[in-house]
């Protein structure tokens, strides 16, 4: 069968793979454009955006992943100011992508924290989403942009609701359209941090392998790289034969996915061997996740979690699988792994009620009782379009 044209164009121009967001989310994305382009078939539409720019963006919108929230894995900011101490100055940083600028401002306000002046770093903030740059650009952040914690004067200005970063910081912050396919971009660039969290996760294989060539290229000798807790670290060698471990979401307690890089950053090797045939048909997906909770509620939770991020790293992307992830993580008392779950699961399935209703309950335990009452009427929606149906 062939390939949807818009899906098909996403894939050759940004390196999108469709299956990673799993089937309802992409009929709801193509539903949503559709209604955005009344009477434009997609093969229309996908014509349109190869030479009409605002068509390619407003496809793009539509399919990107813009949720982000200010100091998201504090753990990984922590580093960042350790590191900013004893790095020689200037900084340069790299964060890609950029979203709406919750990053960005996050490290600007993190390196002025650690005793960095304005002056001492530069931060180029990249994202493919002309709308979200737009937004990004003028530094101003809901309340729900916090996540429960308390905007500190500081840094961000009060006014009507929202909060705007300073703008000795906000200067710092050099937001550029990017696409990662471009084989130009950066080029004669280097930096000594980069952020690229929560990008490789929706990109095809070949795709990946270009975001690895391009920080492999743009990050200075002995940079400080981050990923995000939901995806594969980048393992960095001095040994270009050297490969990238396949990394599952970090436990409780381990290393924060922030890693030491000499001069290289070695690509994935994918096996070319073929596959024997397993000597035993495994249990369908239900049954199988059945077992792991048996475990957690035996009181296994270390062992449980070992199985699972095992088991999705081996199967299609499942909402209920990453439900469980979250559900373990939660239970083990990091929530910074629990959001990154859910956040996943919630991607893969909006309609995905357990994973409302968990995040709805962690929002409010963290105090961010706005956001709490939003996913609680969405459930609410949820349930009653259920009953309809």
């Amino acid at each position: 069968m062939n390939p949807d044209p818009i899906l098909a164009l996403l894939k050759r121009r940004i390196g999108l793979d469709a299956e990673s967001l799993g089937t309802r989310v992409i009929e709801d994305r193509l539903a949503d454009l559709a209604r955005h382009f009344p009477g434009s078939s997609h093969l229309a539409l996908a014509m349109a955006a190869e030479h009409d720019r605002s068509v390619f963006d407003a496809v793009v919108a539509h399919f990107v992943v813009n949720e982000s929230w200010l100091f998201r894995t504090p753990e990984q900011f922590e580093a960042l100011q350790k590191f900013a101490r004893r790095r020689p100055l200037p900084l340069n940083v790299l964060s890609l992508p950029a979203a709406h600028g919750e990053e960005p401002a996050s490290i600007a306000v993190s390196l002025h924290e650690a005793g960095l002046q304005p002056a001492d770093f530069r931060i180029v903030a990249g994202d493919i989403d002309v709308d979200a740059l737009r937004v990004a650009r003028c530094g101003r952040f809901p309340l729900s942009a916090f996540r429960g914690g308390r905007p500190d004067p500081r840094w961000f200005a009060a006014h009507d609701g929202q909060y705007t970063l300073v703008p000795s910081l906000l200067s710092r912050i050099e937001f550029r359209e990017l696409n990662i396919l471009d084989p130009d971009i950066l080029k004669g660039e280097s930096f000594d941090v980069i952020f690229c969290r929560n990008l490789l996760i929706y990109l095809h294989d070949d795709a990946r392998a270009q975001v690895l060539a391009l920080l492999r290229r743009v990050a200075a000798p002995d940079a400080l790289v981050f990923t995000g807790t939901a995806e594969p670290q980048l393992q960095f060698n001095a040994k270009p034969a050297a490969a990238v471990a396949e990394a599952r979401p970090r436990q409780p307690k381990e290393p924060m996915p922030a890693l030491r890089t000499a001069k290289r950053i070695a690509t994935p090797q994918h096996s070319t061997q073929p596959m024997s045939a397993p000597a035993h048909e495994e249990p369908p997906l239900p049954a199988r996740l059945a077992q792991i909770e048996q475990r957690a509620n035996q009181g296994d939770l270390a062992g449980a979690c070992a199985a699972l991020d095992d088991l999705i790293g081996k199967i299609a992307p499942s909402a209920t699988a990453w439900y469980l992830r979250g559900v373990l993580a939660s239970a083990q008392g990091d929530l910074a792994a629990a959001e990154s779950a859910l956040d996943r699961a919630a991607y893969l399935d909006p309609a995905h009620q357990p994973t409302l209703r968990l995040r709805a309950e962690l929002a409010r335990r963290g105090g961010h009782h706005d956001h709490a009452d939003r996913l609680q009427a969405q459930l609410k929606r949820r349930r009653g379009a259920g009953r309809d149906a």
